[in-house]
């Protein structure tokens, strides 16, 4: 009796603590979405700085750069100064895999990165600008429903895994 008792108390902190899981995986995700920005917002500080000041091409600067650079989210291949085409591909397929964007974000960072280099020092470094601003404003988008998003989330996944419990009892 008692040990049917205590399976079943168990039972049901185990269902409960899945729920407060999903719910912190949905969060979670929510935080790594603000992480990213942040990431993309530092990279184009790094990029306008090349632009207007180091001048070094693209696949150097890949190379040299940001491979010393630890972001939190985002990663870079290694291998830009082999053939940057092909890097810049496989690149663009590993942010897409670090992003946790929905389509129409992940649309303005491709426009973004496909625009890299495409244009004079000036030229560059004031497209890295209004991305840059455009990024700010997404990471404060984000940051918002982060933090509007995290205790419902969590509150929901312990509330289900409650009822879920109550129904398994």
């Amino acid at each position: 009796m008692i040990l049917t008792l205590f399976f079943k108390i168990f039972g049901a902190l185990v269902v409960i603590c899945c729920g407060w899981s999903l719910g912190n995986s949905a969060a979670g995700k929510l935080r790594c979405q603000r992480v990213f920005w942040e990431d993309l917002i530092t990279l184009c500080e790094l990029l306008e700085n090349n632009a207007l000041y180091l001048r070094r091409p693209l696949p150097d600067f890949f190379v040299q750069e940001i491979t010393s650079y630890n972001f939190s989210v985002l990663s870079f291949p290694p291998g830009a100064d082999k053939n940057f085409s092909v890097w810049r591909k496989t690149a663009w397929i590993q942010i897409v895999r670090q992003s946790n964007l929905e389509h129409a974000s992940l649309d303005r960072v491709r426009s973004f990165w496909d625009s890299l280099g495409t244009g004079g020092a000036e030229e560059e470094a004031e497209r890295i600008r209004y991305y840059h601003a455009s990024f700010v404003q997404a990471r404060t988008d984000a940051k918002n429903k982060e933090d509007g998003s995290v205790r419902v989330y969590r509150s929901l996944g312990i509330c289900g895994g409650m009822v879920a419990a109550l129904l398994l009892l």
